[in-house]
């Protein structure tokens, strides 16, 4: 029972902010704003699975390594990334398909993605800007609306 809340709260937490770091171009922001969270999805999905490494992983684990070192072109960056969110979304969804069908799995799994996503993202952004002042605030209002 708790192996699986801590699967899907780490799993819905990851893949929430692979979503949302979408919204913010790393050619605008700086390309470590990225990389520290694609390598932050890399750690929450490691500790959800904890041990039990299905291939999937190792694919998203590369995606998530090229998303990392390709933050640099948004042309690059955008593709990996878009991937990286499809098989962790996969992975969240993939244990609920055969039970409750795809859809009612897409129900369960989208509200707690988009909320953990959008707050954490919105939370490290709003601390990034102690960084980089001279930011665009468009982005932190994008993220909390």
């Amino acid at each position: 029972m708790i192996e699986s809340i801590i699967f899907l709260t780490l799993g819905q937490l990851a893949t929430g902010i692979l979503l949302f770091i979408f919204l913010v171009p790393p050619s605008r922001i700086g390309k470590g704003f990225g990389r520290f969270h694609t390598f932050l999805a890399l750690l929450l999905w490691g500790l959800a699975l904890w041990g039990k490494f299905p291939p999937e992983f190792f694919i998203l684990a590369g995606l998530l390594l090229l998303t990392a070192l390709l933050g640099e072109k948004d042309q690059l960056y955008y593709p990996f990334l878009l991937l990286s969110f499809g098989v962790s979304f996969h992975f969240l969804i993939l244990a609920d398909v055969s039970r409750i069908g795809f859809w009612n799995s897409l129900g369960v799994h989208m509200p707690p993605v988009l909320v953990l996503g959008a707050s954490s993202v919105a939370m490290l952004l709003g601390h990034w800007y102690l960084v980089a002042p001279k930011l665009s605030i468009s982005y932190l209002k994008v993220l909390t609306g």
